[in-house]
């Protein structure tokens, strides 16, 4: 309410029809600030004015308004309440940061003013860039879709080196490849569907065509393949079965050659294993039997129950070949030793006949030389030793059990104790380790039990004339 002050050229005294006036200008007041609260806050140029010709009225200057008045206002381009709002807001933010400019300690909104609002200012976001999208395998059931595959994925498995054809032999290693590639990825291969597209692709005419076909009747049968009887039509096309059959028996006919390594015995036969699908039991028994008959022996006690696999008999037979070359090294070294010794000793035997006459030669009449009858001294007489040297050490680089031959071995009882020798690789006769009783290595044998001699002539009795052994070589009597 605007009070008007009284004019000094005025008396002092009032009527009562002055203070009826008076009233009325305060209902009137108090009418038109309501009205103002009412109305919409208004922009400051339009108040501005209106405290202007307010303070004019008060001060008793009449003043036309219709002079002073604004020109007509186009409502249909005067602004709304909320742009007049945000126009204020806008004054006020402006004169605030001049203000903070000017003084920074009062830049600090006031809370007694409730018409200016403290704006936050806005903080710099970090830029960040945005992480790649990995691939997280799944089941494929997760969303329902048992057939659903990730849209990148980096293949790990590796495909068959050879397409198949027409060749049953090839069939194994070709499937071998596809069922690793099943294997290593996994999520691309989520149904039979899957696969059997995978496979089509790795094969080639003629079999590509028969399966292209076969496929396709089942379709129009509106028949459900999968990848079993897929495998089976490949199988029976190739006839796989007969090759089974065929490389069973030829398994089980294989035999370890004379000068055939381990090694390369046990690379022929993994094909043919391959190609028979045989069993564990299977393959270590046709490897013992395609063995040579001493390492059958050498490798008898390894018990099959205890090997995981066929590598490790591998690794037995191995073992016992080596053994069975450093020992037949060491018995050849020995022989030659013997040998140029002993035919050392046989041409120094021969040197009581006449060098210069060759035995059985004739002279210019005809008569052939006599050779001289007294006979050769004991001692002079060479002794023979015997043909194969004795197994009585142990060769270096022996890798195993060694036994020694016993002199006097307690005789062979049972069953038991003859199979409990065999296994071991031992003689029946000696008991030793590498060799049998019927080799003539034996200490025990009946060829090394009594030295031979060459022209071997008893020595003469103090009675009797010398007397010619009848074992020994006969002396040829000179012709008349």
């Amino acid at each position: 309410m605007v009070k008007k002050k009284p004019d000094p050229h005025i008396d002092n005294a009032s009527s009562p029809e002055d203070h009826t006036d008076t009233e009325m200008d305060d209902d009137h007041g108090r009418a038109s600030s309501l009205q103002q609260q009412c109305q919409p806050p208004v922009s400051p140029r339009t108040a501005e004015r209106n405290a202007l010709l307010a303070r004019l009225a008060e001060l008793g200057t009449h003043i036309d308004l219709a002079a002073c008045s604004a020109p007509p206002v186009d409502h249909s381009t005067q602004p709304d309440s909320n742009t007049v709002a945000r126009e204020a807001k806008a004054t006020d933010h402006d004169r605030q940061s001049r203000a903070s400019d000017s003084d920074p300690e009062s830049s600090e909104p006031s809370s007694s003013s409730s018409s200016r609002s403290y704006v936050r200012k806005r903080k710099h976001k970090r830029k960040y860039k945005r992480p790649k999208r990995r691939h997280h395998r799944s089941d494929g059931d997760s969303d329902g879709d048992s057939d659903a595959r990730p849209h990148r994925y980096t293949k790990k498995g590796q495909d068959p080196p050879k397409k198949l054809s027409s060749d049953k032999t090839e069939f194994a290693t070709w499937h071998f490849y596809i069922k690793n590639k099943f294997e290593d990825d996994e999520p691309l291969f989520p149904s039979d569907k899957y696969k059997i597209r995978y496979a089509l692709t790795q094969t080639e005419s003629p079999l590509w065509d028969n399966l292209r076909s076969w496929l396709e009747d089942k379709q129009s049968q509106n028949a459900v393949v999968s990848w079993t009887s897929f495998i089976h039509e490949i199988e029976s096309f190739l006839d796989v079965p007969y090759l089974v059959v065929q490389s069973r028996t030829q398994v089980e006919t294989i035999r370890q050659s004379f000068t055939e390594d381990v090694s390369e015995l046990f690379a022929r036969m993994s094909v043919l294993w391959l190609q028979a699908n045989m069993s564990l039991p299977d393959k270590l028994r046709t490897f013992r039997q395609a063995l040579r008959p001493a390492l059958q022996r050498a490798v008898a006690l390894v018990d099959d129950s205890s090997l995981e696999d066929e590598r490790q008999l591998l690794d037995a037979v191995r073992t016992a070949q080596h053994n069975l070359e450093v020992y037949e090294n060491h018995q050849s070294s020995s022989g030659r030793f013997d040998r140029s010794q002993r035919w050392r000793q046989r041409g120094s035997s021969r040197r009581g006949f006449s060098a210069s006459r060759p035995f059985g030669a004739h002279n210019r009449s005809g008569a052939r030389y006599q050779t001289p009858q007294t006979p050769l001294s004991v001692n002079s007489l060479p002794t023979i030793q015997p043909r194969n040297p004795v197994a009585g050490k142990r060769p270096p680089g022996w890798s195993g059990d060694w036994f020694e031959p016993e002199l006097n071995p307690e005789p062979i009882t049972s069953d038991e104790q003859r199979r409990y020798l065999q296994r071991a690789n031992r003689c029946f006769r000696c008991r030793g380790t590498g060799h049998l009783s019927t080799d003539a290595v034996c200490p025990l044998s009946s060829r090394n039990s009594a030295p031979r001699s060459v022209n071997a002539v008893a020595a003469p009795s103090a009675d009797k004339g010398p007397d010619i052994d009848p074992s020994s070589t006969s002396v040829p009597q000179a012709e008349n």
